[in-house]
């Protein structure tokens, strides 16, 4: 009878050991989970946050726009006339008021409410390229049409084939107007075809 017993009492701890053991795991398991919970809240990155937020970055940075000369510019400023080549645009300036705000005096370029959303903040870069008849220059801007603008930048060109550029930090858009590319020929009386414009974000 007495062996019957210790047997029964080792059996009884042996369950009672492995029970505790279940319960440290089932517990040490949900602080690993809130854990990770918290370190989402707190901002601290998991490997799925992580993943999201680089794929999201990437997305902004590729954002680009391209006009090629296939269409006529958005708008036609008061300082300008702009008429279809076959492979491109020819803008002649007529007029010397020189505006860089809103849709700017020039030929404007819409850049459109989607891509206007992912530049709002951050720098971009602006390409020209063209054809020239002589050494000279050409004014361009970027204008958000609503908070701030470039300014005109003159930018050198040479006789014949040219492609220039310029960058310029954004600000925050408020609700938004679409934002444009001017560009105007250096004078009056000057003209230059323009063959593509590009806008992208500098990483």
């Amino acid at each position: 009878m007495l062996v019957l017993q210790k047997k029964f009492l080792i059996t009884i701890a042996l369950t009672g050991l492995l029970a505790g053991c279940g319960e440290e795991d089932t517990r040490s398991n949900a602080i690993s989970d809130t854990n990770s919970a918290a370190a989402s809240q707190d901002g601290i990155p998991t490997d799925d946050t992580q993943a999201l937020e680089e794929n999201t970055a990437a997305a902004v940075t590729s954002a680009s726009f391209i006009w090629s000369g296939d269409s006529m510019p958005e708008s036609i400023g008061a300082d300008v006339e702009v008429s279809a080549l076959p492979s491109g645009v020819e803008v002649v300036q007529i007029g010397n008021t020189a505006d860089s705000k809103a849709l700017t005096t020039g030929a404007a370029f819409e850049i459109g409410r989607e891509l206007e959303q992912q530049f709002s903040g951050r720098e971009i870069e602006v390409v020209i390229s063209g054809q020239s008849n002589s050494v000279g220059d050409i004014w361009a801007a970027y204008s958000t049409n609503e908070v701030g603008n470039s300014g005109w930048r003159v930018l050198e060109v040479p006789e014949g084939q040219f492609s220039v550029s310029f960058t310029y930090t954004l600000n925050p858009l408020l609700n938004g107007r679409n934002d444009y590319v001017g560009i105007l020929p250096g004078s009056v009386g000057e003209a230059i075809q323009l063959d593509s414009i590009s806008v992208q974000t500098v990483e």
